[in-house]
Order: structure tokens, then C-alpha cells, then sequence
């Protein structure tokens, strides 16, 4: 699997988890301090959900611990201009959003993929 495929597989993923998934998971985390410990736990969730080769599997962990320790709420900050997060440290549907499109984006590093959380809502593909 080469990174445009990783791309277009993570994206389609990103957008079925954002429909079908993350409204129910949102139940169960929605106000949620956002922490290294509760995004590591949603992120791992999201990637459950993707049907990868064991080594590609391997990569996305390592790059979700890279991700982490980055700093998850400095980085979606950053890169505002690709979500609608604003402010706040707990889990909603925003920061969620933010969240997931932001590791996708750098989970598909050095390819700019230039994903945003207004992606999520559009038809995933056939």
C-alpha cells in the first residue's frame, strides 16, 4: 500500500467513522477532559474500524504515539484554518471532528493532504 492509498483508505474511513460511528461514541465521551490518555483511546477506536495490512497497522500506531505526544490540543489549534475548533480541553462533537482530521492529515505525512473537517460530511465514495 502506497501513501496515496493510505490517503484515500484513511479518508474514506475518517468520513464513515464521522457518520456511522462517532455520534454514538460521543455518548460515551462527550465532555471528556481532552488528554493524551482519552485521545490515544479515540484514536485507536477510529483505527479499529480501518481495515489495514498488519504493517501499515503497525505505522499508524507508531504515528498516533508521535501524534500524541506532539501535543493534540496545540497541533488542532494550529491548524484552525482546517477545522472549526475554537477553544476548550473536552470532548464534543467539534473537537472531535478537529481531532480525527488532524491525525489523519498527519498520519498521511509527508503527502500534504490538506483534509478538513468539512470533508467529513461529504458522501463517502462507493
Amino acid at each position: 500500500m502506497n501513501l496515496g492509498q493510505l490517503a484515500s483508505v484513511l479518508t474514506e474511513a475518517a468520513k464513515m467513522f464521522a457518520k456511522e460511528k462517532l455520534p454514538n461514541k460521543l455518548t460515551e465521551i462527550g465532555g471528556v477532559k481532552i488528554t493524551n490518555e482519552s485521545v490515544q483511546s479515540f484514536l485507536e477506536f477510529f483505527l479499529k474500524q480501518v481495515t489495514l495490512p498488519a504493517d501499515i497497522g503497525n505505522v499508524m500506531q507508531n504515528r498516533l504515539i508521535k501524534y500524541i505526544e506532539q501535543g493534540v490540543l496545540e497541533s488542532i489549534k494550529r491548524n484552525n484554518h482546517m477545522n472549526d475548533y475554537i477553544e476548550g480541553d473536552t470532548f464534543d462533537i467539534i473537537s472531535a471532528d478537529a481531532i480525527l482530521v488532524d491525525f489523519v492529515n498527519y498520519a498521511c505525512m509527508p503527502l500534504d493532504l490538506g483534509m478538513y473537517t468539512l470533508d467529513l460530511r461529504k458522501e463517502v465514495a462507493a
